[in-house]
This record gives C-alpha cells, sequence and structure tokens, in this order.
C-alpha cells in the first residue's frame, strides 16, 4: 500500500515540507490534543518509521527505539499512534502498530512509576477497540 495522503510540516519561519503520510493528519476530532509536542523533525521520523512499520524484529525495534529515546513526548508520539490504528484500513498493519505498543509496553513495565507504561496502559482499549471490533473472528483471534 503506498502513500495515501501527506501532511504539511513547518520546517521552519515560513518553510512548509510535504512529509509522505497514509495515516492523514491527526484531527482534532479524533482525540484531545497532546500536552507535549514534537518537532517537525520528530514528526518527520515518526511518521516514517509508522508509514515503514513491518513485524520484522528491526523494523519493531528500531521504532520502539525511537520512542523510547523521546519517552518525554509519550503523549504526543500516543497520539500519532492512536491515530495511525483508527485510519489504517489493513487489518495485519493495526495489528502490527500493536505489537510495537506491546513491546514498548513491555520495556518500561520494569520502570517503578513509568510516565510512557503508565500513558500506554490508559489508552490500550482506545488503542486495542479499532484493531478488534468489527473484524472477521479469524482477525480477532489472532
Amino acid at each position: 500500500m503506498g502513500f495515501g495522503h501527506a501532511m504539511a510540516v513547518s520546517s521552519g519561519p515560513g518553510l512548509v515540507s510535504t512529509v509522505p503520510n497514509r495515516f492523514g493528519s491527526p484531527s482534532p476530532d479524533d482525540f484531545p490534543e497532546p500536552k507535549t509536542t514534537l518537532t517537525p523533525e520528530q514528526q518527520h521520523e515518526l511518521l516514517g518509521l509508522l508509514n515503514n512499520l513491518t513485524v520484522s524484529k528491526g523494523s519493531l525495534k528500531q521504532t520502539k527505539d525511537w520512542i523510547l529515546e523521546q519517552a518525554e513526548h509519550h503523549e504526543a508520539i500516543l497520539y500519532f499512534i492512536r491515530n495511525a490504528i483508527n485510519k489504517e484500513q489493513d487489518y495485519n498493519k493495526k495489528l502490527t502498530l500493536i505489537y510495537l505498543i506491546s513491546d514498548v509496553l513491555h520495556h518500561r513495565l520494569k520502570i517503578k512509576d513509568d510516565e510512557l507504561s503508565n500513558a500506554i496502559l490508559k489508552q490500550l482499549v482506545p488503542m486495542l477497540r479499532p484493531v478488534y471490533l468489527n473484524q472477521p473472528e479469524k482477525c480477532q483471534s489472532k
């Protein structure tokens, strides 16, 4: 599946670049705005990682590591991931995004009072719902 949309990202004063984004930009109607933000460069990197995410260990690890490095921006990162899950049409890609969340959560659950883990746990049901609901039984069993 190719890129379906492009997202305009400010590259500095008066500059806007187009970032390929098959998920579209998160809409304010989709989710409340996060309290933290990502720089345009971080948005570009995250969207690139999400767009190219596969079930391969390397792809999941690369994206997980990026998220862990940017953990202080967990609200904004989860905002983009929730948006990707909700807008993605391909069931297997949605499931891959859940695998990513699982990997991040597994890595961080060992840390007491971790803000990233707590944020994921609070948003887990809204992230799982679109992956499970309205899917054929064979998909739901995955």
